[in-house]
This record gives C-alpha cells, structure tokens and sequence, in this order.
C-alpha cells in the first residue's frame, strides 16, 4: 500500500502524552539542484526600447531551474521592463526591473519560465540574464536551514522565505554554479 504525500501545510498536530497538548509537525524537505552559473544563461538577446511600447513573447529561452533574473540597460537607460512568467506551482507572476544606467538590476522573485517582456517608450538596450538565486519547492514561513551542501561540502549561501508568495522562497549559494555540481538543500517545513 502506497501513501499519499505528506501536505506540511495542512497544520497536523503529533500527539504527545496523555494530558498534553498535541504539537505542530514539522518535516524535513530536501532539494537537489543543479543549475548552471546565472551570467552564462541568456533569456533574450538584447531588447531595444523604441517608438512604441512592445511586449516581447518570442525568442525566449527559458530558465534551466526556477531563479532569479537580472537586467542590465546600457549608459543611461532609466526606462522600467516588465517580466512576466510563472512560478513553480505554474502561477502567473511578474516583477519590474527600472534600469539605472549600466548597473544590474537584481531580481528577487524566481520564474521557473518567462512568457513575456515588457519594453517601454525609449531609446536604451537591456540585456537579460539568469541570476544566481534559485527557488524552493515549498512555500515556507520562517524556515530553518537545517543543512546546505555544494558538491556535497558545507554552503554558506542565503535563505529567503515567504508564506505567502511560493516565488519568494529562494536560496542563493555561495558555491558557483557550473551546471555539475548538485546543491543539496535541507530544510524544515
């Protein structure tokens, strides 16, 4: 006979002792990820804001695993792209990135796919890249990193969580990606 998965956020309670008060359960989730470095994963060749507002929904490649992007504009570009995409549960989702110049824009929010690019009114470039902060399969709410290994050594990366926003949940490694190395995640949910 075969279970059905667990749901950690069903709010299921372990019974103690008789005469106590039952407490929350908690579970350990463990994630393997391999993805390769963010910087050498392009999401479309460079847009060029024009005459026209345009929505770009064609020659994307898309995320090789759920992560951050980021968005480069060159010598004074100040105009706001839009990215739209989903998540990891296949929720729509999208985040603004308003350029500044030849600064990266960081994104905090991790797209398992990109369905569109907004480009405004303008007369700048951006480029679009992967970043290197990869999502998590769980929505969680204050977790606690139990382990985190990098080709299978200790990681010192961040955590990110959120309760109400899957895309939210993220980890970024301090090891450097290549796309060989497996990120073992573990962590209670």
């Amino acid at each position: 006979m075969s279970w059905y998965p667990h749901n950690p956020a069903a709010g299921q309670k372990i019974q103690g002792v008789a005469g106590t008060t039952p407490c929350d359960e908690a579970f350990i989730a463990h994630e393997a990820i391999t993805a390769v470095l963010g910087s050498t994963k392009t999401i479309h060749a460079t847009l060029t804001c024009g005459e026209a507002a345009v929505d770009v929904t064609t020659a994307i490649t898309q995320p090789d695993v759920a992560r951050n992007l980021v968005v480069t504009g060159n010598a004074g570009a100040t105009e706001k792209i839009t990215i739209t995409g989903t998540n990891l549960a296949g929720a729509t989702i999208s985040e603004d990135f308003t350029l500044s110049g030849t600064n990266a824009q960081t994104g905090a929010k991790a797209f398992k796919t990109v369905t569109n690019i907004h480009t405004p009114i303008g007369t700048h470039t951006a480029a679009i890249v992967c970043g290197n902060v990869l999502g998590l399969i769980n929505k969680v709410d204050g977790a606690v990193m139990v382990k985190s290994l990098f080709n299978k050594a200790a990681d010192a990366g961040t955590l990110v969580t959120s309760a109400s926003a899957l895309e939210s949940n993220t980890y970024a490694p301090a090891g450097t990606l290549d796309g060989t190395k497996v990120l073992d995640l573990y962590y209670l949910v």
